[in-house]
């Protein structure tokens, strides 16, 4: 536990809350990191959850940052030895050994919380109080999910649950290591244990049992990919042919989660706001999800019934610009070309009395006009920070439609008719698009 000045100057409190700041961008970064490597949704949305909060604390800490003396940077540039010891400490062998290293870490962080806490004065320092009460806020549900779930439940052929005791020493070692490291000691890390990691952002992702993969990739006939409608199949889907689809729909954006958060994670130098930006995209996506699986129960569904994407698979020898490409994809193209079918579905749920379905499609559209924006601000720098190359937001659009039509067979003349037309260019008038706003007029 640290230890600070009984009246703490500007200068001491910045320091501090530099620390804190840089401790929860690193806790964000172990839980979006491990997003993919879970197999359970539960799991999986506290780790989306858990990572949007540290990134809130992050913006909090940063504004009362700018308010003290001292210069702040405005890119990611952590201390190179913390990140060393949190990347250490989550390069874990088992969900179980993650979550008890996390668990450690962030125990150390709120003792530290509590130590400045304790010394801060409600009167000078009464604003930094007022920004780490909002910090703070989240703690009791945090640690109460921590102990009541996955590390009371877990169980190996040693133990009966609780924190991996093996993980445990190790990152307690880590964490005693920091010092020495600092001091120029190349010895000073422990040894880490023999066991393959199992995260975080690993190549094979895992998912829920319950949401079975699609058999599509080895049912649909090579030349017939590149049209291949995943959500048009009755293979994937009891209801494709009707409105309700979109809430299957919903129930599978777990994979944009996921791929988005290997950009949280692997992205570095770039602007906090970047950081913040995309920890809520990646959270609104684990909404959007359990918004589907709720749904879907609600109804009278059994999740087993549909058919999924599959776990989150990147290719090894994919590149930043690989990853940089589809989220200005997913953004620029796919989420900007949703708004009307999705609102179409939203007034066909109102028109058969399912509001709560409704309501769902219209959160839906007003999440993803946020993340089209984001699309607009951070795919041009993304773009730069990949090739080099200076492109607009709008060029890198027409960019990414161009590919998507071209994908679905179109002629070059044929694109170029439907870039005078933004809708069709869009593609909401065919594909998946034109399917859901037929079954909308139809069948509920």
């Amino acid at each position: 536990m640290k230890t600070y000045a009984s009246y703490l100057s500007p200068d001491e409190t910045s320091d501090a809350l530099r620390d804190f700041f840089w401790r929860e961008f690193e806790l964000a970064r172990m839980c979006f990191g491990w997003l993919p490597a879970f197999d359970t949704w539960e799991q999986k949305w506290w780790s989306g959850q858990i990572g949007y909060w540290h990134s809130r604390h992050m913006r909090f800490l940063e504004q009362r940052i700018r308010e003290l003396p001292g210069a702040f940077p405005d890119r990611s540039s952590p201390p190179a030895i913390l990140r060393d010891a949190y990347t250490r400490i989550s390069l874990a062998p088992s969900a179980r050994a993650f979550w008890t290293g996390y668990d450690l870490l962030l125990r150390e962080l709120y003792r530290d919380y509590d130590a400045f806490l304790a010394v801060a004065d409600p009167v000078t320092n009464s604003p930094t109080l007022d920004c780490l009460n909002v910090v703070l806020v989240e703690r009791a549900r945090i640690q109460h999910w921590l102990s009541a779930t996955p590390l009371a439940r877990y169980h190996d052929r040693s133990s009966l649950g609780g924190p991996d005791q093996e993980w445990l020493r190790y990152s307690e070692q880590v964490l005693a290591g920091i010092d020495r490291a600092m001091d120029g000691d190349e010895n000073g890390w422990p040894p880490v244990p023999e066991a393959e990691p199992l995260g975080p952002v690993p190549v094979d992702g895992r998912s829920d049992p319950s949401m079975v993969a699609s058999d599509y990739q080895t049912r649909i006939p090579q030349n017939e990919k590149g049209t291949y409608e995943f959500y048009a199949d009755p293979a994937n889907s009891p209801i494709a042919n009707h409105t309700r689809q979109m809430i299957f729909i919903n129930s599978t954006e777990i994979i944009a989660s996921e791929l988005v958060a290997y950009i949280f994670y692997s992205s570095h130098e770039l602007p906090f706001e970047f950081y913040y930006d995309t920890a809520r995209h990646i959270w609104d996506e684990v909404r959007h999800t359990e918004m589907g699986l709720r749904r879907l129960k609600q109804l009278g569904f059994k999740i087993e019934d549909f058919r999924y994407w599959g776990p989150c698979h990147v290719q090894k020898d994919a590149t930043a610009l690989d990853h940089y490409e589809f989220y200005s994809d997913l953004t620029n193209r796919a989420e900007a070309c949703s708004f009307s079918y999705k609102r179409t579905c939203a007034e066909a749920f109102r028109q058969h009395g399912d509001i709560v379905s409704a309501v769902q499609s219209e959160f839906d559209v007003a999440d993803e006009r946020l993340h089209t924006g984001y699309g607009s601000k951070w795919s041009p720098e993304l773009f730069k920070l990949a090739t080099g190359e200076s492109m607009t937001s709008a060029a890198l659009v027409e960019r990414y439609r161009i590919a998507a039509l071209k994908k679905k067979g179109y002629s070059a003349e044929e694109i170029e008719t439907r870039k005078k037309a933004l809708n069709n260019f869009c593609g909401a008038a065919e594909g998946l698009g034109k399917h859901l706003t037929t079954v909308a007029k139809s069948a509920y």
